[in-house]
């Protein structure tokens, strides 16, 4: 029943901000990737392939067909920008694991946050997946730390707070931008 809620909310959330539009159709397609990945990471500690590269295929096609996702006017300008997003996403998560594994010489991030970051940098465009990896760890170390200290517990998953800070950016990114660049 929460899922169901979440996904209203959201959805309705995602109409209020841009209507019918494709951008709503398209944001409302990646909320829907980001709750699936959230619960089945929570409960299980895996993000799907079908939910990341279904979602990178998605993200990449809805850019080309509607490039002013990323304020293009040409198609080939939308889908550069959703490529950019998705090799920029995927490969900052998977430098901090190679670091990360070199430091702490254990697994430091999973291969499914590699590809989900790719995912949500498919829709978003790179820019906004910078934002996103940014925002992330508040989340998810405080959340860590809290696990650790009260519970002992040494690894949580990570999609829910790439989720988290992802819905932040989509409705209130722009504003971010607006405020740490200007």
């Amino acid at each position: 029943m929460i899922v169901e809620i979440l996904t209203a909310a959201l959805l309705a959330l995602s109409f209020a901000q841009w209507g019918l539009s494709p951008a709503f159709l398209a944001y409302s397609i990646l909320l829907c990737c980001l709750i699936v990945a959230t619960f089945v990471d929570f409960k299980f500690q895996i993000i799907p392939d079908e939910v990341s590269f279904g979602g990178m295929a998605a993200g990449l096609i809805l850019s080309a067909l509607y490039p002013q996702l990323h304020g293009k006017t040409i198609w080939y300008m939308g889908l550069l920008n959703s490529g950019l997003g998705l090799l920029i996403g995927g490969a900052s998560i998977y430098i901090i694991g190679v670091v990360g594994k070199i430091i702490f010489k254990k697994d430091a991030m999973g291969g499914g946050d590699v590809k989900f970051l790719a995912m949500i940098g498919a829709f978003l465009g790179w820019q906004y997946v910078v934002l996103i990896f940014f925002i992330a760890p508040f989340f998810g170390a405080g959340v860590g730390i809290i696990m650790k200290l009260k519970y002992k517990v040494e690894v949580i998953p990570y999609g829910p707070y790439l989720s988290l800070a992802t819905a932040i950016v989509m409705f209130w990114g722009q504003r971010i931008l607006g405020y740490l660049l200007y």
